[in-house]
This record gives C-alpha cells, sequence and structure tokens, in this order.
C-alpha cells in the first residue's frame, strides 16, 4: 500500500511497528471500531494523510526483495562457516 502512495493502518505489534515506522497509525486491537477511527482521521485529516504517504514512500525503500535475498544468504553464509 505505501508503494502506492496509501496511508496505512496495521496492527501495534513489534514486527509491524518494525516495519511501518512512524509511517503508519496503529490499532491496539483489530476491533471494527478503532478501525473505523483510524479511517475517517486519515480521510478528515489532509494534512496527517499528506504527511503519511510522504513517509510511506521514504519507508518502502528499506524494503525490497533484492534486500530481503541478500540478508538471508548472508544468514546462509554464516551458518555454513561456523562448523
Amino acid at each position: 500500500a505505501m508503494q502506492c502512495e496509501t496511508p496505512i493502518i496495521i496492527t501495534e505489534t513489534n514486527c509491524m511497528i518494525e516495519f511501518g515506522g512512524n509511517a503508519a497509525l496503529y490499532v491496539n486491537t483489530a476491533t471494527a471500531n478503532e478501525i473505523a477511527t483510524k479511517m475517517q482521521l486519515i480521510y478528515k485529516d489532509e494534512g496527517l494523510r499528506t504527511e503519511l504517504i510522504e513517509k510511506g514512500i521514504k519507508q518502502v525503500l528499506n524494503y525490497s526483495l533484492e534486500k530481503s535475498a541478500n540478508k538471508f544468504w548472508n544468514v546462509i553464509e554464516k551458518s555454513a562457516n561456523t562448523n
């Protein structure tokens, strides 16, 4: 969604916080009311929406299939060299 310049709302878990950084709105639980409130906030607050989009564009630069593959390969190489 961030690559498509869309603000995101995600659950407040460690891995999602690491992924979303300051480019997302977080919900403590997956309740419909909390999600709806965040959706209305993004809809009504143009400044916040623009800010989340801009931060999202920067945030996705930290992630790519190539970067993930390289990190995975490094882990494999380190594991093979520990014997």
